[in-house]
């Protein structure tokens, strides 16, 4: 009698079991499909931006109304602001999203320099509105590209948001949403070289490569010197050349358990970008540790008068900008970024793309008016915390020598730039303010 009861109750269990797993396959079910639309939903708002960015700066190109211009240029800098933050919610891979994300950053960055100019009383010049449609015709290049991605979804029944995440998110595999975002990042040439006024111009493109000197270098030479740096267990292979306006060799390193990606330029080998495949879940390491190993990553690729400028908290991971200082003096262009996990202190990711484009050998020069004379210029609303000197960056790519004041009102923080030679206030920016984005003290 025992026996047979336990027969019924094992096979109540295994009733019990097969409902519970069918409704776990139901819930689950459910929640792939949701995360699915949102992707869907996602991917159709990025589409919209761009739209948005590419007629709105074409309309500005033959407009003689300056409410619609100014409204059009405005309405350009906000779709391509919300294009990024939505491209940074898909599932692509780092490699391409952040040629995209720089792509849209330059066409921001023009919408809102030719706006600045507008405002302040300038026509709209030939030169501007033949950059302003070459910028909106890339746009539309892209948005060909989007509508063959399409295409090929209508003939591809087993592509899943959640699959490209989940398989493409951090390689250069042959997915068909990546190979549209490669294909919209190989037309970044048809961008204008843009200048924009603003410090930490990471998006500032010089036609040069200013800081890019020395001899070339083999891919061989680097495939070995990052085999070495990289340590046992890693294994390195190349991944090709970049050309454009810097050439370089891409190289990807893998443990088994994390792949970077890097690239260097074929001229003097320097690291130019890194980016690694792991997200930490977790903060186990201090603020002051994961600086630290930021701080010891710069000094391992021999740069130097490198400071730390600016942190910035997200995802576990801190982020710290480094400014180049000539005598003393920071050089806003001349930035580089290391990311940093919470997790175990490991480098995620490096960036410095903006400083070998500006880094050069400047002149001495010592400022007209005094600190004292400067500050008597910032307005008396403002509390100032701290001051320096530095090199602010121009519309016309050169320099002003200017005192940097580090001025609060309220819960705002503000940084006022006084030219140090006329005294006249060349900008004054609003500091993203909250938890998450600090500046050094």
């Amino acid at each position: 009698m025992k026996k047979y009861l336990i027969i019924v109750l094992l096979l109540c269990a295994v009733v019990v079991l097969g409902a519970w797993g069918i409704s776990m396959y139901s819930e689950n079910s459910s929640l792939n499909y949701a995360l699915e639309q949102k992707y869907e939903a996602d991917f159709e708002e990025f589409y919209e931006d761009v739209e948005i960015l590419s007629d709105s700066l074409k309309g500005c190109t033959v407009s003689m109304d300056e409410t619609y211009v100014v409204n059009t240029l405005s309405e350009a800098a906000e779709s391509a602001s919300s294009a990024k933050q939505m491209l940074s919610k898909l599932p692509v891979s780092q490699i391409y999203a952040s040629k995209i994300q720089s792509v849209l950053s330059r066409g921001e960055g023009f919408a809102r320099s030719v706006l600045k100019s507008y405002l302040s009383g300038n026509s709209l010049t030939d030169e501007q509105r033949r950059g302003v449609l070459a910028v909106s015709t890339a746009c539309e290049s892209f948005l060909d590209e989007l509508d063959l991605f399409y295409d090929k979804l209508e003939t591809n029944e087993s592509f899943s948001w959640i699959k490209n995440n989940a398989d493409y998110y951090f390689s250069e595999a042959d997915d068909i949403f990546g190979d549209s975002m490669s294909d919209m990042s190989d037309r970044t040439d048809d961008f204008p070289d843009i200048n924009y006024d603003g410090i930490y111009s990471s998006h500032m493109q010089n036609v040069e490569y200013k800081g890019i000197i020395g001899d070339e270098v083999s891919h061989s030479d680097i495939s070995s010197s990052l085999t070495e740096n990289m340590g046992e267990g890693w294994q390195v292979e190349y991944a090709g050349e970049g050309a454009g306006d810097l050439p370089t060799h891409s190289f990807t390193a893998s443990d088994g358990s994390n792949t970077m990606y890097a690239v260097f330029s074929k001229t003097g080998g320097n690291l130019i970008s890194a980016s690694s495949s792991v997200y930490p879940e977790e903060v186990s390491v201090s603020t002051d540790d994961a600086k630290d190993s930021a701080d010891r990553f710069i000094e391992q690729l021999n740069l130097e008068n490198m400071q730390a400028e600016y942190y910035d908290y997200y995802n576990n991971i801190l982020s710290v900008t480094y400014v180049y200082m000539h005598d003393g003096i920071k050089c806003l262009s001349d930035t580089m970024t290391v990311q940093v996990s919470m997790q175990d202190g490991k480098i995620l990711g490096y960036e410095a793309d903006s400083y070998y484009r500006s880094h050069f050998d400047r002149d001495d020069r010592l400022p007209v008016i005094s600190e004292d004379g400067a500050r008597s210029r910032v307005s008396a609303n403002l509390t100032i915390t701290g001051s320096s000197l530095c090199y602010l960056p121009t519309d016309g790519g050169e320099e002003n020598l200017c005192y940097e004041f580090v001025a609060e009102r309220n819960d705002d923080i503000y940084l006022v730039y006084i030219d140090a030679d006329s005294g006249v206030q060349r900008d004054i920016v609003r500091v993203t303010s909250g938890e998450n984005i600090f500046k050094v003290k």
